[in-house]
Parts: structure tokens; C-alpha cells; sequence
């Protein structure tokens, strides 16, 4: 990244092939820019058959199998695609590792799932209960997978998959008569339609899941014991994270209403797409970045700051773009009957903006082997953040998306310390007083301009701010990437 494109004589199609990352980040984003918005049409499709209490039952049944997915996955996800990413010889012990640990956690997972469902006060049937395991199984083989894929930088594979089943998914739901959409219908449809993608992605993956050299019997219990015992921060992180993403959905349900986490997962849905774009670059990133930390720190710290700065500037802009039309948005996808979700939406698209900085931080971290701290970390923002979105979850949607960006910007002065001394180089105090400012700018006028201003202007001032980002983009980037990043 220290040469310009231009200088190289490289042409963009060029430094596309030839760059593993962005390559991969390509693979990832095109994917899910297209899985997205063929998921939105579905979600608009389900939630428009269900209405609000409806789409919230379905939705608290995946919040309880996403947290049975990362209950099942012993945070071994970062750990497997870390150790892929340096020793691709032990892919296949690696895999065979983590699916034995979580075989043999299978049984804890599905106990406890029926248990909160027989205790907790939303009615969950034992056909949705059952349904609720079906689709956390599937995601989790999914996971694991997926993390053997991404060690050996092979994202294509994923996004395909991931793409195809997307494509599936609408057309199914769309094609299906309206009354025959119910929570149980869609519910099991979805649970079938992953546990199909698992296993196409097993095949087409089969390659590097069962490359030679497996792992001789011996071995199992210092391979199990090894993978575990790296990956107990990881896990650590990951519950903690849960309960500050995930559970305050189902303190939402509890104690407001399931009609309320249809409003809050709509608007969820609606800033997702921001998110996952950056989500999906980190992702990327990641095995690189576990290589660099170990062989090139000044690169490692420069990718950092770049993915830094790229990060804040996207977000802002998008945050203004969304928190300005939330109105037209909700009333135009979904109708009148969700009108209550664009309040949320408006705080929940800055929530997502920090998320994807904590995502940074986090992957830096993790790729500088210091997940001890990052578990650490971790724990402050868990004990900061749940009294407010418990408090948040009473007042409903927008209460809760509230609770959740003020939990962000409680806890990030001590994660950005943190940060800082986890780089080899730090982000410049110019750097940082700008990423501040405008991140705090942004949102102060995103609440400062009404929702009944004249359309017109907002839209004006929309199409101002995505020129100006894209612009930004292109003329940063081009003179920053360089063949065989």
C-alpha cells in the first residue's frame, strides 16, 4: 500500500486478480450486496404475512438458535481459521478437532434450549422448539466449515453458497400463498434451507476439509485439548458478546413484547446491509492480518489505520443516509403497520457503525494473538453495557437501540487505549481527533434534522453525502492498493 496503482502499471482488473485480499473481499462483498438485498425482499415478503407479533415470534426463535450456535462453538471459529491460515498441513486435524468438541457439547446445547423453553413465558411450542435446535445445528456446521475455508483464504466458496441460498430463500417465499406463511412454516423452512447450504458447502469444501495427513488416534486428546484450550478467550468473547447483542432481543421479548422485537429485527434488517459490507472486509482481513502481525508489524499496522479511517467515513455517511429517510424507508418495504420501527432504525444504524469499529478492533487483536486482552476487554463491555439494555429492553425498540449506542460510547475509551498500544505504529492524534469529530458531528445532526423536513431537501442532502462517499473511495483506494496485498 505504499505505491500507487497508477505508478505500478497495474490496471484495476489486474490488482484484482492478482490481491488474495481483495480477491476475497470481492467474493465476500458481491455476495452479500446480492444476498442482502434478495433477503430483504424475502424479509419483506415474511414480515408483511406475519405482522409485527408474528415476525417477532419468528425472529425470537433464530435469536435463540444464533445463541445456541455460539454456546456450541467454543469460540474455536478465530482459533481454527488462524492456525489454517499458518499451517494449512493441519487442516484436517483442526476440523476433526472441533467437530468432535462440539458433538460432544451437542447434547448440553439442545438441553438447555428445551429447558428455556419450557420456563420462558413466549409459548414456544415443541415443534418450534425443535425447529429452534434444527437450525442451530445447521449453522453451526456451517461455522465450521466456513473457518477451514476462510484459513485457506478460499472465500469464493462461501459466497457462493451463501449467494445461491439467498436466491433460494426469496424465491421459496415468495412463492409460497400467503396463508400458508405461519412462524412454524417459515421457521422449519428456513432451518431445511441451511442445513442444505452446510452440506453443499461441505462438498464443494471437501477439498481442504479432508486433505492428507488426518490426525492419528493418539493425537485426539492433545489436539482437542490444545484447540481448546486457545480458544477458551475466543469463547469467552463470544458469550460475552451474545449477551450484549443477541440476549437483550430476548430481554426485549420478556419484557416489552414480541411485537416489539418484530420492530427492533426490522430495523436490524434494514442497517444490516451497512454492517455486513464492513463485516465481510474484517473477515477478509483476518487471515492476512494473523501473517502480518507475525512477519511485517509496520504493514499490519498501516492496514489497520486504513481500515480504520475507511470504516468511520463509510459509516458516518451512511449513518446521515438512513437515520434521514427512515421514515420513507419503513412506510415504503413494509407498510404502515411497522411505522414504530423507524425510531429504532435510526439509532440502530449508529449502533451497527460502532460495532463494525469494535469488529476492527476486535479482529486486530485476535490477529496479534492477544485474545486474553480482547477477552478482557470484552468483559468491561458486557458488565457496562447489560444494566443498560436491560433497562432499554422495558421501553421497547427504540428504548433498546437507544441502551445499545450508549453502551458503545461508554465503553470505547478504554477499548481505543487498548487499541492503540496493540499497534506497532498508532493511529496519529490528528487522525483520531478527526475520527472523533466527525463520528460525533454526524450524529448530532442526524437527530438535529427533523424527520418532517421537506423530502426533497433530505434527499438532496443524501445524494450530497453518498457522492461525496464514493468520491472519497475511489480517490483514497486508488493510490493506496497494490498488487499481491
Amino acid at each position: 500500500m505504499t505505491d500507487s496503482v497508477e505508478k505500478s502499471g497495474e490496471h484495476w482488473p489486474r490488482v484484482l486478480t492478482r490481491s488474495k485480499f481483495l480477491r476475497n473481499w470481492s467474493y465476500l462483498v458481491l455476495s452479500n450486496i446480492f444476498g442482502q438485498i434478495l433477503g430483504m425482499l424475502a424479509t419483506i415478503r415474511v414480515a408483511r404475512a406475519l405482522s409485527p407479533d408474528g415476525y417477532g415470534s419468528y425472529n425470537v426463535i433464530l435469536t435463540i438458535s444464533a445463541l445456541g450456535v455460539i454456546v456450541l462453538g467454543l469460540g474455536l471459529r478465530n482459533v481454527v481459521i488462524r492456525e489454517c491460515a499458518r499451517f494449512p498441513e493441519k487442516s484436517r486435524s483442526l476440523f476433526l478437532a472441533s467437530m468432535l468438541l462440539r458433538a460432544v457439547l451437542l447434547p448440553v446445547v439442545c438441553l438447555g434450549v428445551f429447558l428455556y423453553a419450557r420456563s420462558s413465558s413466549l409459548a414456544l411450542t415443541f415443534d418450534l422448539t425443535s425447529v429452534c435446535i434444527g437450525v442451530l445445528i445447521a449453522g453451526s456446521a456451517w461455522e465450521l466449515i466456513e473457518s477451514v475455508a476462510f484459513g485457506h483464504e478460499r472465500m469464493g466458496h462461501s459466497a457462493s453458497v451463501n449467494l445461491i441460498g439467498a436466491a433460494l430463500w426469496s424465491v421459496m417465499v415468495w412463492g409460497m400463498p400467503e396463508a400458508w406463511i405461519t412462524v412454524f412454516s417459515i421457521s422449519f423452512l428456513y432451518m431445511a434451507l441451511q442445513a442444505a447450504k452446510a452440506l453443499a458447502f461441505a462438498f464443494v469444501a471437501r477439498g481442504y476439509l479432508f486433505m492428507n495427513g488426518g490426525l492419528p488416534a493418539i493425537a485426539w486428546n492433545k489436539e482437542c485439548l490444545t484447540v481448546t484450550r486457545q480458544s477458551m478467550p475466543f469463547y469467552w468473547l463470544a458469550l460475552l458478546t451474545a449477551a450484549t447483542s443477541s440476549l437483550p432481543i430476548l430481554f426485549l421479548a420478556e419484557l416489552s413484547s414480541q411485537t416489539e422485537v418484530g420492530y427492533y429485527n426490522l430495523g436490524y434488517k434494514l442497517v444490516n446491509p451497512m454492517q455486513m459490507f464492513i463485516v465481510t472486509a474484517l473477515v477478509a482481513l483476518y487471515p492476512g492480518l494473523s501473517k502480518d502481525s507475525m512477519r511485517e508489524p509496520e504493514r499490519f499496522s498501516r492496514i489497520v489505520r486504513e481500515s480504520l479511517i475507511g470504516i468511520t467515513i463509510l459509516g458516518a455517511g451512511a449513518g446521515l443516509c438512513v437515520s434521514f429517510l427512515r421514515n420513507e424507508i419503513v412506510a415504503i418495504l413494509f407498510g404502515a403497520a411497522y411505522a414504530p420501527a423507524a425510531d429504532a432504525m435510526a439509532f440502530q444504524v449508529w449502533g451497527s457503525v460502532f460495532a463494525a469499529i469494535y469488529w476492527l478492533i476486535g479482529t486486530t487483536l485476535a490477529a496479534g494473538d492477544r485474545q486474553n486482552l480482547l477477552a478482557l476487554l470484552s468483559t468491561g463491555y458486557a458488565c457496562l453495557s447489560l444494566p443498560l439494555v436491560y433497562w432499554g429492553s422495558k421501553n421497547g425498540a427504540t428504548g433498546l437501540a437507544v441502551a445499545t449506542v450508549g453502551g458503545a460510547l461508554v465503553n470505547m475509551p478504554y477499548h481505543w487505549i487498548a487499541f492503540q498500544k496493540a499497534l506497532p505504529r498508532r493511529v496519529e492524534g490528528r487522525s483520531s481527533l478527526f475520527l472523533l469529530a466527525l463520528l460525533s458531528l454526524s450524529m448530532a445532526a442526524s437527530v438535529i434534522l427533523p424527520p418532517v423536513t421537506p423530502l426533497g431537501g433530505r434527499i438532496t442532502l443524501v445524494a450530497g453525502l453518498a457522492g461525496g462517499m464514493c468520491y472519497w473511495v475511489l480517490s483514497r483506494y486508488r493510490h493506496h492498493l497494490v498488487p499481491g496485498s
